[in-house]
């Protein structure tokens, strides 16, 4: 009975999480579909872009989207939507700050991700359909590598 019990609760707990994931997904996606849908966007910035994330430590690689947006007179969002083993995602997102140089932007930004993963910071620069940052966090540190999607 208590084996029967503790399954149950496994399934119903990793039923709750993929609810939850499949919720956030979702609400990624249509910003990005409905972002593809608009007019063509005012700043060289402000779009889709799309690409991989690596994990210098562990190698482990995933495919990565960014919807990028300005938010108020100088400020810009990046919300990211990274893939981890074929199978799961996670949505977060940060808050830039950018400097324009004369052959692109540079930008830094920081989120804190919770108690799991601590505070997450990445720095990088845009130049033309490019996007490179490094990031780091609790566990992890590497690259993320996007270009413009139209």
């Amino acid at each position: 009975m208590k084996t029967i019990l503790c399954t149950r609760i496994n399934l119903l707990g990793g039923l709750a999480c993929l609810v939850l994931a499949t919720c956030g997904c979702n609400s990624f996606h249509q910003q990005w579909t409905k972002m593809a849908a608009d007019s063509p966007l005012p700043h060289e910035l402000v779009g889709r872009w799309q690409g991989t994330w690596s994990s210098d430590p562990s190698g482990h690689t995933g495919p990565l989207r960014c919807i990028l947006a300005k938010v108020g007179e100088t400020g810009y969002q990046a919300r990211y939507h990274a893939g981890y083993f074929k199978i799961l995602t996670a949505d977060y997102t940060v808050s830039l700050e950018l400097e324009q140089e004369d052959d692109g932007w540079e930008f830094s930004g920081e989120t804190n991700l919770g108690w799991l993963m601590g505070v997450y910071r990445h720095k990088g620069q845009i130049r033309g359909e490019h996007y490179r940052a490094e990031y780091t966090s609790k566990h992890d540190h590497g690259v993320m590598d996007m270009r413009k999607v139209e």
